[in-house]
């Protein structure tokens, strides 16, 4: 896995379809956009957190430089505090993953496809 700095042009395509619900979306940027989310809106707030907040966005790739993950990082120099903001992974690969982790090690833990809600996300439903 890899990060670098989030390139627009290439990588909203992904961004994009990872926020697939109003729910997704509402609990990745705080309905900061508007559902559904634009590349206009979307890169306007990007803009706007690094000029603010000196927000800078990168994408987490896999090594063949698939996109993966998208997040954003602020650091308050003041007091060097950094910040992770509007982070998000591409569920299908994350599972995918976790499987392929699972299967090499022999576990006898066994990820299902219709993946158990946790407690803390039964509340939000």
């Amino acid at each position: 896995m890899r990060i670098r700095p989030y390139i627009p042009s290439k990588d909203y395509e992904y961004v994009s379809k990872w926020i697939d619900d109003e729910r997704t979306h509402a609990f990745w940027c705080a309905n900061l956009l508007p559902y559904p989310m634009t590349q206009k809106s979307f890169h306007d707030l990007l803009e706007k957190n690094a000029m603010d907040w000196t927000d800078s966005a990168y994408v987490a790739t896999e090594n063949s430089g698939q996109a993966v993950g998208f997040f954003c990082y602020s650091v308050n120099t003041a007091d060097n505090i950094g910040f992770l903001k509007f982070v998000i992974v591409d569920k299908t690969k994350t599972w995918k993953r976790l499987r392929k982790r699972n299967a090499e090690s022999g576990s006898a833990i066994r990820l299902s496809d219709n993946r158990r809600k946790s407690g803390s996300t039964k509340c939000f439903q």
